[in-house]
């Protein structure tokens, strides 16, 4: 008798030697190793070898990846982003931060509210003005902020600020770092027990896309062929008669979508099942160090 997860991919359109085939690839994807130490899954060289042995799964993205502050917002929540910037404007700009905090929201939504030249140069620092046209634009627009100071003065004073700000963003960076480099499934090259899978990648929300498990890409390029999409061209009218029952669906209904209709339920059907198996990034990641420790590696 079919197990369960081989009832659905028949349900989905596999036929019963195919789907058969498909849930021993997951059960192979999750070897059942004898336990191993907790360790072995932290060693840095396992690390580097399922790196090397499976390329294309999960792993942390780099500090420098753009994908860095989602990464950090979905496995330590949308707070700790806020920390880092805290932590280096209270250490790397504390005037800098004293005004800023000082600047009321009427001032912030209305520049022409600010009465203060340090308030005037914070707000627009914070802006985004280049340091040349803030200055600029203080002498030809504000010149009722400048009171009786010195063109050398007012110039220091936007200095200050700028220097300030620019400490502290750069040190931001560092902040995220040391925090990484202190946590050991970051610093492992683990995924943290926090992610899961789902249809798509969506680092703020700690999810990762199920089709970097290698099983789910070999399922997928092996799907049935009465599930992969049709080669047809689909014009807004939708597909041709005749392309319409090759693929199995109504003439004139939305072309595309209606062609690659039974390949997302097919994914779908994949994606449930290997929920079913209790799959998570970081447990698949573990089950493949541990799988790999010893094994000669051709």
């Amino acid at each position: 008798m079919a197990d369960r997860i081989a009832q659905r991919l028949i349900a989905a359109g596999a036929s019963p030697e195919r789907a058969a085939a498909f849930s021993k690839q997951f059960a192979a994807a999750r070897p059942g190793v004898s336990p191993r130490k907790l360790e072995d899954i932290f060693d840095e060289e396992l690390g580097n070898i399922s790196a090397t042995v499976y390329p294309n799964v999960f792993r942390p993205p780099s500090i420098d990846d753009p994908r860095i502050d989602d990464y950090i917002t979905g496995v330590f929540g949308p707070d700790k982003l806020l920390q880092f910037q805290t932590k280096a404007y209270n250490t790397e700009a504390p005037k800098y931060i004293k005004v800023a905090n000082s600047i009321t929201a009427d001032e912030a939504n209305d520049l022409s509210k600010i009465t203060s030249l340090d308030k005037y140069v914070v707000r627009q620092i914070a802006n985004g003005v280049p340091y040349a046209d803030l200055v600029n634009d203080i002498f030809g627009n504000r010149s009722d902020l400048i009171g009786d100071l010195t063109e050398g003065r007012v110039a220091d004073v936007v200095t200050t600020y700028y220097n300030e700000y620019t400490k502290a963003q750069e040190a931001i960076p560092k902040y995220k770092s040391d925090f990484l480099k202190a946590d050991k499934y970051y610093k492992a090259g683990l995924p943290d027990p926090k992610l899961r899978y789902g249809t798509s990648e969506n680092l703020a929300e700690g999810v990762i896309d199920f089709g970097t498990h290698p099983s789910v890409k070999r399922i997928v390029e092996q799907a049935p062929p009465e599930v992969k999409p049709k080669l047809a061209l689909t014009g807004e009218r939708g597909p041709s008669p005749i392309a319409a029952r090759a693929a199995g669906v109504q003439p004139g209904t939305p072309g595309r979508e209606a062609i690659n209709a039974p390949m997302e339920e097919f994914k779908t059907t994949v994606f449930n099942s290997l929920l079913k198996t209790g799959a998570t990034p970081f447990k698949d990641e573990a089950e493949r160090r541990q799988y790999l420790k010893g094994r000669r590696i051709k």
